[in-house]
């Protein structure tokens, strides 16, 4: 339990969360000594083109929202006009209908009321579209910080894992070069020959190149680093902070949190909005009724007198060449995709975290099983340095016992990172982190 309190409180990422005054918690200084893996996470968050682009699809997802409430909601509008007309051919008439028709000037300004009175349901069913369309989005950008997280977390341990096998090889050159000066005073004591210490230098030189090449392989995962928090690290410590990880859930703990999985809940609220598009192609089957109402300001003629005026309208869909049909069935079968690619992803989801899970375990087996072996491989190094002063064992011996302890110790560093890796996989994969 300590082990998971520990983890928590290392794991409370703030970027994700906004304070009241609506602004992001502050990303570190570029000035600092040395980067963690949530001073990375901080960086990315603020600089992910990929999130900005999905809070931009939730912001529209509300303006559809809208305007989908807007059709349900009254019209109002303000209406000036003036009709001009030749009337030099026509003699005088009237004041009446005729009268009225036939004036040079008709000047009419009035408000203007549109109520929708029933259209089928489909602005409610537009409504409520949209409204998981939006809640669909939210969620999708949830599971983008989170994937985000992992992409951060992969580029920062690559790093880590690498300077950690770059320091295990310079220990390795530098126990080969106290052998090479070991053998050089043997051979000036004639007890080893010349050719042991070019066999050792040899071995020295290759250590070097490995050297070389794990250094180009770290400028080029900081380089990935640099790009995805959008500043340059190429110069930064890291900072490792994150436990071994010595604990692994039961399975049946881990898949019970599927369902909460942001993206699974997305792929719900995408069904849900795909049902309502159903009702909505539905409704175009259904007859439509509507308000309108004109209030005047300013009339001339016969209907100066006239200061309202109300048009009901009924329109019933008798035949439509089998459109609003085919767009009922067209709808439906996308209802069918929607809770298709539901099933999948549930089973997608079940699936990572199972191999998430099989990854940990596997992992912390395994680094344990490596700390032993570094441990006996180091005794036996000490052993058959202190055997070959005694002249029981040859030089050869020597080196293998060295490079297998320092093998082995590569080996076991890389594993504990790939663990930690896992783990953070496992947590990403089940949504654990903040």
């Amino acid at each position: 339990m300590r082990f998971f309190s520990r983890l928590l409180m290392w794991c409370v990422i703030g970027a994700t969360t906004v304070s009241a005054e609506g602004a992001l918690p502050q990303s570190p200084s570029p000035s600092s000594s040395a980067l963690t893996l949530q001073d990375c996470y901080h960086l990315a968050l603020q600089r992910s083109e990929d999130l900005k682009t999905q809070s931009e699809n939730i912001a529209q997802a509300e303006a559809r929202y809208q305007q989908a409430l807007g059709n349900v909601l009254p019209h109002l509008s303000f209406n000036v006009s003036e009709s001009l007309q030749d009337t030099s051919g026509i003699s005088g008439g009237d004041g009446g209908v005729g009268g009225t028709f036939t004036r040079r000037e008709r000047p009419e300004v009035k408000f203007i009321v549109r109520q929708p009175l029933f259209s089928g349901f489909r602005e409610f069913a537009a409504m409520s579209s949209f409204k998981s369309e939006s809640r669909r989005a939210t969620l999708l950008f949830n599971r983008a910080s989170k994937l985000l997280f992992q992409d951060v977390a992969r580029a920062f341990y690559l790093v880590v894992q690498l300077e950690t096998d770059l320091g295990n090889i310079r220990t390795l050159i530098q126990l080969t070069q106290e052998r090479v000066k070991e053998l050089q005073e043997r051979v000036r004591l004639g007890k080893s020959r010349p050719s042991e210490v070019l066999t050792v230098q040899s071995q020295q030189a290759a250590q070097r190149s490995l050297e070389e090449q794990i250094k180009e392989q770290i400028l080029t995962a900081r380089e990935l680093l640099s790009f995805l928090t959008g500043n340059d690290v190429g110069e930064r410590s890291l900072r490792d902070e994150l436990p071994n990880s010595e604990i692994v859930e039961p399975e049946a703990m881990l898949l019970a949190k599927t369902d909460q999985r942001s993206d699974v809940q997305a792929q719900r609220e995408q069904v849900l909005s795909q049902r309502a598009r159903v009702q909505l192609a539905k409704g175009s089957l259904l007859p439509t009724a509507s308000l309108l109402g004109n209030y005047y300001i300013k009339r001339v003629g016969f209907q100066s007198g006239i200061n309202w005026d109300i048009l009901l309208s009924l329109e019933a869909p008798l035949f439509q060449g089998g459109t609003a049909r085919a767009q009922v069935k067209e709808a439906a079968s996308q209802l069918q995709q929607a809770e298709l690619r539901l099933s999948r992803l549930s089973r997608d989801v079940r699936s990572e975290i199972k191999r998430a899970s099989v990854a940990l375990a596997s992992g912390v087996a395994q680094a344990k099983a490596l700390e032993e072996a570094f441990n006996k491989a180091k005794e036996s190094y000490t052993l058959q340095v202190r055997e070959y002063r005694l002249g029981l064992v040859n030089n050869l011996e020597v080196l293998q016992a060295m490079n297998a302890m320092q093998d082995t110790r590569r080996s076991w560093d890389r594993t504990l990172v790939q663990s930690k890796l896992a783990f953070l996989q496992l947590k990403v994969a089940t949504e654990e982190l903040p």
